[in-house]
């Protein structure tokens, strides 16, 4: 223990020394600026970053209203690449950005203006891009005709194009299209809008007989026979020489039993008539006892067929009531050598014959 003590003591002591050689520096204290100039320099360079931030914003806001434009520039001169300067590190990153829409055209010299839809602009990086634009297609517009009747008709081209063009339409073309379409029903058995057919095209031709029947048989078998007869009516009136009407309304009367109203619409006898309409009629007049009638159709179908042995009876029966004797012997024995009547008839014709030679007989031998 006792060295050990020793070795400690002397360590002390050399330590001590040492301490005791060492000088105490002398250090010039230094001069501090006033607070005020920190203040100034600090509000100065707050005004130079400001300012130059809101040029930054400026620059980016007139960037945002050249996109938002609502035109659109064909062929435009676009450099490869813009410079696009970064925003100030200080700018404040929570500040909302505004879209400025700005209606006004732009003035470019020698540039080719497109007008397009306009759509509202997004909030987007100032970068300018090159727009191509489609030239706008042409619309074909109908011009103005004038005609009677025009149907319009809609057409789409293969392009799209809505063509719109106005057709002119005769009142015949009209009537076949009505008529069309009433063929139709009548196929379909809807029998009203047949009905309104008709009438359609009765309005665009009034004249058009086979119409009018057709549309008159309708009626009829309806059972709408007033309305029937005076459809028929108003045809006879519009074409008084017309035969079609009169045959069609004689044969709706005898359907109707009424033989001598029958005759009514055949009493008028046509320039020319058919050997159809003048069989009728010389019938109906035999029956209803209209002598002369009668007589006179028969003379008719007689010059316009020679041939026949009825029109030869018919006229001999017509000559021997009207009391012409020998013309009436004339036509029977005519009617016994000619074709077309039965052996009854034949059989009638020798005992008319007969009795016309006794009464010839008998007037003579007085």
């Amino acid at each position: 223990m006792s060295v050990m003590n020793k070795a400690l003591s002397q360590l002390a002591n050399t330590q001590k020394s040492s301490l005791e050689q060492i000088e105490k520096a002398q250090v010039t204290p230094v001069k501090s600026r006033p607070v005020w100039v920190w203040v100034t320099a600090g509000f100065g360079l707050s005004l130079t970053v400001g300012g130059w931030a809101v040029s930054q914003q400026a620059d980016v806001i007139q960037n945002q209203q050249l996109l938002a434009q609502p035109l659109a520039v064909e062929a435009l001169a676009v450099p490869q690449s813009v410079e696009v300067q970064q925003p100030s590190p200080t700018q404040k990153n929570n500040q909302l950005a505004v879209t400025v829409y700005h209606s006004a055209p732009v003035e470019m010299s020698e540039e080719k203006v497109v007008e397009k839809d306009v759509v509202p602009a997004k909030p987007v990086a100032p970068v300018v891009t090159e727009k191509k634009t489609s030239q706008p297609k042409p619309v074909l517009l109908a011009g103005n005709t004038t005609a009677l009747v025009t149907n319009s008709s809609v057409e789409t081209s293969s392009s799209g194009t809505v063509v719109v063009e106005q057709v002119e339409m005769s009142p015949e073309k009209l009537a076949d299209k009505a008529i069309s379409r009433a063929n139709k029903s009548m196929e379909a058995n809807d029998f009203q809008n047949a009905v309104n057919a008709y009438r359609e095209a009765l309005r665009y031709t009034p004249d058009n007989e086979e119409v009018r029947k057709k549309l008159a048989a309708l009626y009829y078998g309806k059972g709408d026979v007033r309305k029937a007869f005076e459809l028929l009516q108003r045809g006879i009136e519009i074409n008084l020489d017309g035969e079609s009407l009169r045959i069609a309304l004689t044969k709706f009367l005898v359907k109707e039993n009424q033989s001598e109203a029958a005759l009514s619409p055949l009493v008028h006898l046509p320039p020319s008539a058919t050997t159809e309409y003048l069989s009728l009629r010389a019938a109906l007049a035999q029956k209803s006892k209209q002598n002369q009638i009668a007589l006179e159709s028969y003379q008719k179908l007689i010059e316009k067929e020679p041939g026949n042995a009825r029109w030869w009876l018919g006229l001999a029966i017509q000559q021997e009531r009207s009391f012409l004797l020998d013309e009436a012997k004339i036509s029977y024995q005519n009617a016994l050598t000619k074709v077309g009547v039965s052996n009854q008839s034949q059989a009638f014709i020798r005992d008319r014959l007969k009795v016309l030679n006794q009464l010839q007989e008998t007037n003579s031998g007085n």
